[in-house]
Order: C-alpha cells, then structure tokens, then sequence
C-alpha cells in the first residue's frame, strides 16, 4: 500500500494483505482502503495518542479504519481498534458515496472506547451488502468513553450513500457503560441481528429507528442491563422495558433477557460461565460463523456471544513493528 498523509492507504489495488501494523496517531485514517478488492487486514492496532484531552487535544482529525464505498471481498481480522476520538471519523467505518462495499467480513476483532461527536457513530459503522457480516467481535464503550459524545456499539446507518442492506450481524459480544446504544439501526437502514450478547451497566440495549422495508430482524439475542431494560421501537417514538413488548414492535424472536455471566466482566474477560444462559441458546450459525473470537470450532448446540463456552485465549499479536507516526 502507499502511503497517504502519514497512513496507510489503498487505492485501485488486488489482492493485498497488510499483516502485523501498528498505525496511532495519523492526521486521518489509521488504515484507508478507496477502491480495492481483495483485501486482508489481520493483527493490526490502530488507536489514537491523542485523545487524552489533559494533553491539550479536543478535536484531533484521527480514525480507525475507513472502508471505501467501492471496494469488495475484503476481510478484516484480529484487529484492535481503540481510543479514537474525532469530528467524523470512527473506530471502522465505511466511506458515504453512491457505491455500497460489497462482501465485506469483520471478524474475531476487538474494538474499544472509540468515539466520534457529530452523528450517530463510534466504534462501528456498518454500511454493507447482504454478502457482509460482522462477527465474533468484542465491542467495549466504557464509561469513560461516553460523555456527551456518540459512542454507540454498532450504528447500521444511512448517510449520502446506499445505507446497511441485509448486512449479518451474528455472534458479537457488546458491553456498555452509559446511556449509549449497543445496536442502532437507522432509518434507511436494516440488518440481520443473530446470537449477540448486548450488556449494558447503564440501561440502553437496541434502538431500532424509522420504518425501513424489508426491517431489521432479530432473533436469539442476550440483552441485560444492570439499571432496566430500555428498547426504542421502529419508528423511535416509544421505548420498551421488556423483551416481549419490543419483540412485538421489532419482530424479535427467541431472545432474552438475562445476565450472561461472564467469568469477570471488569476485567474483560468474556468467557462464559458454565451456568451462563449464552450456552446452547443460539441459532445454529456455523455456514456463516464456523468458529469463535479465538478461532475455536464452533458447532451445535451453537452458544450466544463471541466466545463459544470453554474457549481458550486467543494468542495475542507479536512482533508488530511501527509504521506510522
């Protein structure tokens, strides 16, 4: 890839693989892919040094990884995306444009504390075809990521370009701190939302806005909130505070609302207990989710969540070298 104002960008480029990079710090996009086609980022780290506002920085123009509205069949795995703080920029994104990227996978990735404070976005912003999935991912929004800022988990959203059609959402693992959304469907917006686990110490879980055909659907999720319960319905006028008065309004099947238990949650250790209602309580996904955050078989009868129950640490990223500064 070349480089493009101090990261690491692609444009008009095949069968690239970008492996073992660490880029912190940019003055846009940590990772830009514009107008490429198979394309495979794994073991990388992108965060932003500059978010501590005691340092003097309020409005730093740092991102995540930007997804460019043209490009296809591109994998993104073991990533760890954190920290960024920005006008416009998110954790993962993809470019607005007329476009829509197409046959995009973003797997076994862990994103945290990631904000950005003019729209609806934060730590990931989903704009793919039916042929997307993002899967097997940690989503953390701690509270001191919050504030008055947009720091929603995963937002489904429109912008000038085509919007989240159909794209899969299964098997993530989402954990809040504050009064911010773990799932935020926009109006023009809809998605296919299976066997997450959406926890929430606050008390938001799902908001699901407008009236887009065909709608979002949602089946065999966990939601649980220390603080109650809290739904919005389709059209966002009203809210919900149990699982069966939003799976009326949503179409919500087979999902419910209990604590997880997470062998130490604090810690971010999401691992599930053995008496963890996450077992065995999932749709059988394994065409589409054959294994689990750390790269574990996955099989029937399928587990909620990023973690299949007993799964073992991933292997953590050696020998990233510095690329951009």
């Amino acid at each position: 890839p070349t480089r493009r104002s101090s990261d690491l960008a692609t444009t008009t480029k095949y069968n690239i693989v970008l492996n073992n990079c660490l880029a912190y710090d940019t003055v846009s996009e940590g990772i830009w892919m514009g107008i490429g086609h198979d394309i495979t980022i794994s073991n990388c780290e992108v965060y932003d040094g500059h978010k501590d506002a005691s340092k003097g920085y309020t409005n730093v123009d740092t991102g995540g990884i930007l997804i460019g509205d043209s490009v296809s069949n591109v994998l993104v795995t073991q990533v760890y995306i954190h920290d960024i703080y920005d006008a416009a920029l998110m954790g993962l994104e993809w470019e607005a444009g007329a476009n829509q990227p197409s046959a995009i996978t973003i797997e076994r990735s862990h994103f945290v504390d990631n904000q950005q404070h003019l729209s609806v976005g934060g730590n990931v912003w989903l704009n793919g075809d039916s042929a997307s999935i993002l899967r097997n991912n940690i989503i953390e929004v701690r509270a001191s990521s919050c504030g008055s800022h947009s720091s929603n988990a995963v937002a489904a959203a429109y912008s000038t370009g085509a919007g989240a059609t159909g794209m899969k959402v299964y098997n993530n693992t989402i954990i809040m701190s504050c009064n911010k959304w773990g799932i935020y469907d926009d109006d023009k917006a809809y998605t296919d939302n299976e066997n997450n686990i959406i926890f929430n110490s606050y008390s938001n879980l799902m908001l699901a806005e407008g009236t887009h055909s065909p709608a979002s659907t949602y089946r065999n999720n966990l939601y649980y909130a220390l603080n109650g319960i809290y739904f919005s319905s389709q059209d966002g006028s009203n809210t919900f505070t149990t699982v069966s008065t939003w799976s009326v309004a949503s179409g919500d099947t087979g999902s419910v609302i209990s604590n997880p238990l997470f062998v130490n949650e604090g810690a971010s250790d999401f691992h599930l207990q053995t008496s963890s209602p996450a077992k065995g309580a999932g749709v059988n996904l394994v065409a589409s989710v054959p294994n689990d955050y750390a790269g574990n078989p996955r099989s029937a009868p399928f587990d909620i969540g990023a973690y299949k129950f007993g799964a073992s640490l991933p292997a953590a990223p050696s020998g990233l070298t510095p690329v951009v500064h």
